[in-house]
C-alpha cells in the first residue's frame, strides 16, 4: 500500500499544481478535492459468500527434494481428492489477498489453501481420501472448517476495508491541503498585484 500512496500523492501533487486557477479560486474545495482524489482510491475486497460452488475432484503432487548426491529426486504421490469451493469477488477486483495456507486442518485433510484468481477466492481442502466419492465424516470435518475459515475471511475483508477506508480519507485530505495551500498562494499574489497597481 505504501507503493500505491507514493505514487497517488505524486500524481495528486502534478494535478493540483497545474489545476485551472478559475476551480481553485470559484469551486468549493472539499467536494473538488474528492472528486480529483477518488481515480486514486483503492477499493476493499468484496466476497458473495451466498453464490459459492463447490468442486471435488482427484489430483497429485509431484515433490521434489535433494538426495545425498546432491541431485533432485522426485516423488509422486498416489491421487487423492480434493474438495474446492469458489466464492465470486463482486468488487474490489485491483486489490490483492495473498494466498496461506491454514493451520488449523481438520481432520484427514493434508492442508487447506485459501488462495485467489482474477474472479473468485477459493478454499482447496487436499484430504488423504483415495476416492472422489468422500465418506460423510470427511465431508461433515470440511464443512465444519469451511464455515470457520470464513468467518476468518470476513475479519481479514473487514480489516482491508477499514485500511483501505483510511487510505482513501488520508489522498482526500492531502489533496485539499494541496488546493487550500495552492489557493492561498493564488489569493496572496493577486494581492499584492493589487497593491501595486495602486501605486
Amino acid at each position: 500500500m505504501k507503493f500505491r500512496d507514493e505514487n497517488a500523492r505524486n500524481s495528486l501533487n502534478i494535478k493540483i499544481q497545474t489545476h485551472p486557477i478559475r476551480n481553485l479560486l470559484n469551486l468549493e474545495l472539499t467536494p473538488l478535492a474528492e472528486l480529483i482524489s477518488k481515480p486514486y482510491y483503492l477499493h476493499p475486497i468484496e466476497l458473495d459468500f451466498n453464490k459459492r460452488t463447490v468442486e471435488i475432484g482427484m489430483t497429485d503432487y509431484t515433490t521434489s527434494k535433494f538426495n545425498g548426491n546432491y541431485t533432485l529426486k522426485y516423488e509422486l504421490w498416489d491421487l487423492k481428492a480434493f474438495v474446492k469451493y469458489s466464492f465470486p469477488i463482486v468488487g474490489g477486483k485491483d486489490f490483492l489477498f495473498r494466498s496461506t495456507q491454514d493451520r488449523e486442518v481438520p481432520e484427514f485433510v493434508k492442508f487447506v489453501k485459501i488462495s485467489r484468481t482474477k474472479d473468485q477466492l477459493e478454499i482447496i481442502y487436499q484430504t488423504n481420501h483415495p476416492k472422489k466419492e468422500l465418506p460423510e465424516i470427511i465431508k461433515r470435518a470440511i464443512k465444519n472448517s469451511t464455515e470457520k475459515v470464513i468467518e476468518s475471511i470476513k475479519s481479514i475483508t473487514s480489516k482491508i476495508e477499514n485500511d483501505t477506508s483510511s487510505f482513501n480519507k488520508s489522498l482526500t485530505k492531502f489533496t485539499l491541503d494541496l488546493m487550500t495551500e495552492r489557493k492561498e498562494k493564488i489569493e496572496s499574489e493577486g494581492q499584492q498585484t493589487d497593491e501595486m497597481n495602486d501605486f
